[in-house]
C-alpha cells in the first residue's frame, strides 16, 4: 500500500457509486488533478455498490495514474443506497468527510478553497 494513504488526512471525500462509471469518470477527471496538488491533506474514498458495469476498470485506471490518492472498495453484494454511503464513510480517515455524488463536480480551485477554510477554522 502507498505510504501516502497511511498518513492522517485533513479531508476525506466519500463517493458512493453504483453502475454509473461514465459519471464517476467525469467526477474523477474533475477532482483528482486538484487533489493531487493537496495529496498530503486529501484522500478519495470510493465505495462501489457491486456495480455490473465498468466502474472497477475506471477506478483502477485512476488509481494507477493518481497513486496514493484513492481508496477503493467493491462491495460483495449490493448494500442499498444507505448501506453504500455508510461503507464509503467507514473508509474515510480524514478529520472531515465530504460526501460527493458520483455525478457531482467541483469548480476549479474549489478543493483548495475548502482545505484552506478547514485549516483556518
Amino acid at each position: 500500500m502507498d505510504s501516502n494513504l497511511n498518513k492522517k488526512k485533513l479531508l476525506s471525500i466519500a463517493i458512493p457509486t453504483y453502475n454509473r462509471a461514465d459519471f464517476l469518470k467525469n467526477l474523477l477527471n474533475n477532482i483528482l488533478p486538484q487533489a493531487r496538488e493537496l495529496k498530503e491533506k486529501v484522500e478519495i474514498c470510493i465505495s462501489d455498490n457491486y456495480s455490473t458495469d465498468n466502474t472497477s476498470e475506471v477506478v483502477l485506471g485512476f488509481k494507477e495514474k493518481y497513486s496514493g490518492l484513492i481508496k477503493y472498495n467493491k462491495n460483495e453484494k449490493n448494500l442499498g443506497f444507505d448501506g453504500n454511503i455508510l461503507k464509503a464513510m467507514e473508509m474515510c480517515d480524514g478529520d472531515f468527510v465530504w460526501t460527493f455524488g458520483d455525478d457531482d463536480l467541483i469548480i476549479d480551485k474549489g478543493l483548495s478553497t475548502v482545505i484552506n477554510f478547514l485549516k483556518e477554522n
